[in-house]
């Protein structure tokens, strides 16, 4: 029981928990195997004397009492979870089961839990951001969430998409009804200023926020896409990722294919994942630049792009990038 840590929301280490952590580490093995049913009977833990024996250890009261509250939790878990229509404590003990079954059980694949918080099955990751960038394929779902066990990437990265598909990515548009936020694009907003100020006019002038107010809200579609600010960067890269001339090619992505990927049954998921992941980059380097008020510039995403695909621990999608035009024909 003390060493299967995390079955129990919000603890790391039950064992930990329990008993702190240097105590934790002086444990001898025969308490460290102890399973939750040694220490209870009918249900309620059994008393200090019958425990201290059952663990091999003389526990003083405050760790007597966290155990009793810890085997409590850990009691109503397996009241209270069904696996196939079996409680779970009739279920493990219907068979031998392999380690970490318990862990399983409680926030496995096919627990209840796990089934009830599928962040496919969320309303709004069906269409992009609730910007009406749709799709209706559960397995193109699967392989947009299923870039975030890509342990190279960075925590910001995955934080960002988790956001960006589950439709909460808020950007100015909603930011603007929390506080004193312009409601217009960054980018659009940079060069509008830049604009004003060469042509010299000023805050005080009453054309200044005529200019302003004309800008284009900044919205998802907006800022991905449709930014006359962020366009060229966004082909300019997919140029070269076909390997093609990036700078004077006329070569353009396809808006659904840049927002959700390209789903094709026929080709390598993993060329399709590999699609995905830079894309998503593509739009990650975007939102970075937007929060420190800088335009996006093809060589800085070049550079943060061989980055990735370049370092040792990226091999296995190097692979993949070579073939990404196998997808990009297909699709044409």
């Amino acid at each position: 029981m003390f060493s299967n840590d995390g079955i129990l929301e919000g603890v790391s280490n039950i064992g930990e928990e329990v008993f702190g952590r240097r105590r934790f580490g002086e444990l001898g093995l025969q308490a460290r195997g102890v399973r939750t049913g040694e220490l209870l009977r009918e249900g309620n833990i059994k008393d200090k004397d019958e425990v201290e024996i059952v663990l091999g250890e003389r526990l003083n009261l405050a760790e007597y009492f966290r155990l009793r509250q810890f085997c409590g939790r850990i009691r109503s878990i397996f009241d209270l979870t069904s696996v196939g229509g079996k409680c779970l404590d009739v279920w493990i003990r219907a068979k031998k089961r392999g380690g970490g079954i318990l862990r399983r059980a409680i926030s496995g694949r096919n627990s209840p839990i796990y089934l009830e918080n599928d962040p496919r099955t969320v309303p709004s990751a069906l269409s992009f951001g609730g910007n009406d960038v749709a799709t209706e394929s559960r397995t193109h779902l699967e392989l947009n969430f299923g870039l975030w066990g890509v342990g190279q990437l960075s925590a910001g990265m995955k934080i960002f998409l988790f956001n960006m598909m589950q439709g909460k990515l808020y950007l100015n548009n909603v930011l603007a009804n929390m506080g004193n936020t312009s409601n217009k694009c960054t980018f659009c907003e940079i060069v509008g200023k830049k604009e004003l100020s060469e042509r010299n006019i000023g805050e005080e002038r009453p054309e200044y926020q005529y200019y302003i107010n004309l800008l284009p809200i900044e919205t998802v579609n907006h800022l991905f896409w449709e930014c006359d600010k962020v366009q060229p960067c966004l082909n300019q890269c997919y140029r070269w990722m076909r390997g093609l001339n990036w700078y004077n090619g006329v070569e353009t992505m396809d808006k659904k294919s840049f927002f959700m990927g390209i789903s094709n049954e026929t080709v390598n998921k993993k060329i399709i994942q590999c699609d995905l992941l830079w894309k998503h980059f593509v739009k990650y380097f975007v939102y970075v630049c937007r929060q420190q008020k800088r335009l996006p510039r093809f060589p800085s995403l070049k550079y943060e792009l061989e980055g990735i695909f370049c370092g040792s621990k990226m091999f296995e999608w190097r692979r993949y990038v070579a073939r990404l035009n196998e997808l990009y024909e297909v699709q044409m």
